[in-house]
């Protein structure tokens, strides 16, 4: 009886945290991409400090709308990295503890980033940030791997996870060695991560009327 009890209850645990998981990196998407447009694009012009420093200050409030966004998203990373480390520790503890660390790392770089820009050094910011993208895509990674191994969530979703993850990875060494890269291959690879986001979100609310496995397949 205790028995039943504990996998259910465990099962329980597992459910909620795949679905703050997958709330917070759709929460995540939205506000990355509203500070990326506001607090980076909108001022940011590479190789003219001057003209950067200038855009930030005619942009204001708007500019500190951006900042605080991203900021949050600095906060959401922390949940989900403890989200994620609970979801997957029944198929690997350690390799789910260990995409934790990882993405609690690249919380950590992406906040030095961000105060970065807020100082108006966007060189800085887009050197850090670019350097943390490596700590990212290796969460990425990890987590894809265990989504592959995962029972209750299709392999191919793994795959999709783990290209996400190689794609941030991929960026990061070509931003390191080159000033101005053409592309970013992110930009197309990164539905890895929003589809598991949906899907995690997805399972969620189909797992609040039956449970779903937390073993390895």
């Amino acid at each position: 009886m205790s028995t039943t009890i504990a996998r259910v209850e465990g099962e329980a645990r597992v459910r909620t945290a795949a679905g703050i998981a997958g709330m917070a990196l759709l929460a995540m998407a939205v506000l990355a991409a509203f500070g990326n447009f506001v607090a980076i694009e909108g001022v940011m012009v590479d190789g003219d400090p001057v003209a950067t420093a200038a855009n930030i200050e005619s942009a204001g409030a708007l500019f500190t709308l951006g900042l605080l966004s991203m900021y949050v998203v600095v906060l959401l990373d922390v949940l989900v990295a403890w989200a994620l480390t609970l979801t997957f520790e029944p198929v690997d503890a350690p390799l789910a503890r260990l995409a934790g660390w990882l993405r609690l790392a690249y919380a950590g770089v992406f906040m030095v980033a961000i105060a970065a820009l807020a100082s108006g050094d966007a060189g800085a910011f887009e050197k850090t940030w670019h350097a943390g993208l490596l700590l990212f895509g290796a969460s990425l990674v990890v987590v894809g791997w265990l989504t592959v191994r995962c029972t209750w969530l299709p392999s191919w979703l793994g795959v999709l996870v783990i290209i996400a993850g190689a794609g941030y990875g991929l960026d990061s060494i070509v931003a390191t060695l080159f000033s101005d890269p053409a592309i970013e291959v992110s930009a197309i690879t990164f539905i890895g991560e929003v589809l598991l986001a949906v899907w995690l979100v997805m399972r969620w609310q189909q797992s609040r009327r039956q449970s779903f496995p937390a073993a390895t397949s």
